[in-house]
This record gives C-alpha cells, structure tokens and sequence, in this order.
C-alpha cells in the first residue's frame, strides 16, 4: 500500500525535480503550496505497518486523489439484434446450386471415366502386340544360342489325284469344286497337308481330265444340304463360316502352284453332271488358268467380322442391339458408341498389321481401302483392307505362305484373307455364257 500510495503522489507532479524540491520542504518541516494540514488517523485506526511508516515520515499526511478506472463496454447481443434466419427465397437457391455442383461433378467423373476405358482399349492393344513381340524374340534368341537340331526328311504329302474319274465319284455324289490348274505331264499336285472340304468330313482331291486339273471334294448330305441342283441351303452364319473356309483352302493351293478359284457353293450334282460341265468349258479353263499364271499384281481384301471382335475388344461394354427395319421387318445390328470405337480401332490395328506383313514380301503395294473411324457396322464379312501388292514369279509361293500364316494368326479374331489374280471367281454358270475375259472383268 505504501508503494501505491508513492507512485499515486509521484503521478501528481510533472516531473521529478518538483518532486524533490517539495520532498526537502517536507523533510524541514515545512509546508508546499497547496497541502492542507489535516489531522492524523487515530492510532488504533491505523494498521501496524501504517502506524510503522508513519514514524518515519512528517506529521502532516500528504493527499492522494483516487483514480477512477472504467469497466469495458461490451456489447452483448439481444434478440432484437441477432440476424434473421435465411428466408426461404435463398434456402431454395441455395439447394438449386448444390444440384448443379452435383450434376458437374457427375459428368466429370463421367468424362474421366470414358477417358479411362479408351485409353484401357489402347493399352490392352499394345500389350498384346508386345506379348507377341516378346515372344518371336524369345524364340529367335532360343534358336541362335541352340543349335539347330537336325531336321528329318518328311515325305511330302500330295494332293490325292484320282486316277479314274468313273472309280472316283459316283452319279449321286454331291461335289463341291474349289479351282482349277493346268495339268502338265501328269504332274501331281503337292500340297503341304491333307486339307478337308468345307464339310470337315471328307478330303480334298483332284480329278485330271481334258488337260486341267479340277481341285474339289464331296459334300456328305448330312452334314451340308444341298438341293438337286447345286445350290448350298445354308443360314447366314453358317454361310460366312464356309466362305472363310473355302477362301483358306484356296490359298493353301496357292502356296505349291497357281489355281483360277471357283466362287463359294460351286457345287455340281454326279459324275455326269461333272463331266459334261468340264468338257464344254475345257478351252475357257485353259484360257483362265493362263491368265492366272500370269499374274504379277495380287489383290488383297482382309475382311472382317464386327461382332467377333466386338467380342474380344469389349464384351462387358456394350451388347448388341436390335433395331427393328420398317416395312420389311429386318433386323440390324448396332453398338453403343464406345463399344464402336474400340472395334473400328482394333480393325484399323489388324489391317495395319497384315499390310506390313504382306509389304515385305512383295517389291510395291498400294492400299486403296483402309477402315476408318466413320466406317459403319454389318453383321456380314467387311472389308477392312483392300491393297494390291506386285510379286515376283520367283517369290509368290513365299506371298502365299505368309497369307496363310497370317490367316492362320487372325482366324480366332474373325479375320479372313481373300486374294484375287487377272481372273476373277469362277461361277458355274457363267462358264457357258461367258469368255475368259468377261469372267476376269
């Protein structure tokens, strides 16, 4: 209390040498201007630490003149000053907005979503191409560091050649013909393996008669049906099947000699029937067979099957739908968007790949057709390339070797591989009516 009492007296001076000045007036008994003498508390109503102090300083008691503090002012809110509650007006669009924000943020996610399964097409394409890769390397690095094992001499395996068309065929076999090649000397056609007909039952052979060599086989009737007249009853899948069927076995034929191709369903009812067909014709055969030969410009179609490989680029994307035609009642198929696209790409992809292919063993090609991003949909065989390629006599049982190797890679994919010379498809019916040059146009 004492200090305070100081500092309280010591605030009422301006600075310390008035202080000093009044404080010796004080200590010789003397009174400063304006202090007042005022009578001293009573001794008992003194503390003892006051009455203490007290002896030690002069009688009259100096005057200290009380500081007022003030308490803060703070504002604490009424009711009449709280902020009203949102009005109903702003609630409303507030909930509006956050709609909004929802619907943006689901359609980005969308967006990245849809990115996300594009490029998963891309790079499962590319896996599979490095797969590939890797494997080839593999076995070319397997074959350099071991040596090459001695090969065995195996008999080549040829294409049966009936001696005697009476012993051969009878009057009611069905036969289904797949080309034509001259026959010189009685040479025998080699093939590299027994090939099947179109049935899968019964083998090819060959009938030579009027200098020509007919490459054909029977049909048995309770695999395929066929009517009295030489017309293939089949459905639509069954017939894209077969048509890739009889476009590999011609180009199996191909890779040991040169063969003019009859058209798919060629189909001749017994041994007469057959006979009188060949011999009529036998001077337009001849004249086919040697445009054949001299061809040196191969036209290549790859053709393609949408819904197989809609299978295997995406099965849990996108399903086939029926659009109902008008008027006629057909049905055509379509994919979604994304499922579209992968198709169209893994089409691209594989027609891309086969040209490559076929570019190194030939000395030029041009590409006339190549499948695109607008191109459409068709539940039949689509063309996806179309290129000539100019071989070599010398190199064309190489060409055809690699057509069928990459027949043979795709036909899982849907893939098929289909070659034309100067000469077209041979039709049985047009070889009565017909020139040569009529049939190569």
């Amino acid at each position: 209390s004492l200090v305070k009492e100081f500092f309280l007296v010591l605030a009422r001076y301006k600075n310390l040498s008035d202080f000093a000045r009044e404080a010796r007036q004080l200590a010789e008994h003397k009174i400063p201007p304006g202090f007042e003498p005022t009578p001293d508390p009573k001794p008992e109503e003194q503390s003892p630490r006051l009455a203490e102090s007290n002896t030690s300083r002069p009688s009259g008691p100096l005057r200290v003149q009380p500081i007022h503090i003030g308490l803060p002012k703070i504002e604490i809110p009424t009711a009449e000053s709280r902020p009203e509650a949102t009005p109903p007006v702003a609630k409303k669009n507030a909930e509006e907005l956050q709609k909004q924000l929802e619907t943006i943020e689901r359609l980005i996610q969308q967006e990245i979503q849809r990115d996300w399964d594009t490029r998963a097409g891309e790079i499962r394409e590319t896996i599979v191409r490095l797969k590939d890769s890797q494997q080839e390397l593999q076995e070319q690095i397997k074959a350099i560091e071991e040596p090459p094992a001695e090969e065995e001499k195996k008999p080549e395996v040829e294409l049966l050649v009936a001696p005697d068309l009476h012993a051969a065929i009878g009057n009611d076999d069905m036969l289904c013909l797949y080309a034509v090649s001259r026959c010189e000397n009685g040479e025998v056609t080699k093939a590299l393996d027994r090939l099947k007909g179109i049935d899968d039952t019964n083998h090819i052979f060959a009938l030579d008669t009027n200098g020509l060599r007919i490459i054909l086989s029977k049909i048995r009737p309770e695999r395929l049906t066929v009517t009295k007249s030489g017309i293939l009853l089949l459905n639509k899948q069954e017939s894209i099947h077969l048509r890739g069927v009889h476009e590999s076995i011609v180009n199996v034929l191909r890779t040991v000699e040169s063969v003019a191709p009859f058209e798919f369903g060629s189909v001749i009812h017994g041994k007469e029937a057959f006979s009188q067909t060949t011999s009529a014709a036998a001077s337009l055969l001849e004249e086919i067979t040697l445009q054949e030969l001299s061809t040196t410009s191969w036209s290549v179609r790859v053709m393609v099957l949408d819904q197989r490989i809609a299978e295997i680029v995406g099965p849990s994307v996108g399903s086939l739908q029926r659009d109902r035609g008008r008027g006629d009642g057909a049905s055509n198929r379509r994919f979604d968007i994304k499922t579209l696209e992968r198709v169209l790409q893994y089409e691209r992809t594989l027609a891309q790949m086969v040209h490559a292919s076929l570019s190194e063993r030939s000395t030029s090609s041009k590409v006339s057709l190549l499948v695109g991003f607008g191109s459409g949909t068709t539940e039949d065989w689509k063309p996806a390339l179309q290129a000539t390629y100019d071989v070599a006599e010398e190199s064309r049982s190489a060409f055809f070797t690699s057509v069928c190797e990459l027949q043979e890679q795709y036909k899982n994919l849907g893939a098929m591989l289909s070659v034309a010379g100067n000469v077209g498809r041979i039709a049985l019916a047009d070889l009565a009516t017909k020139s040569a040059h009529a049939i190569s146009a």
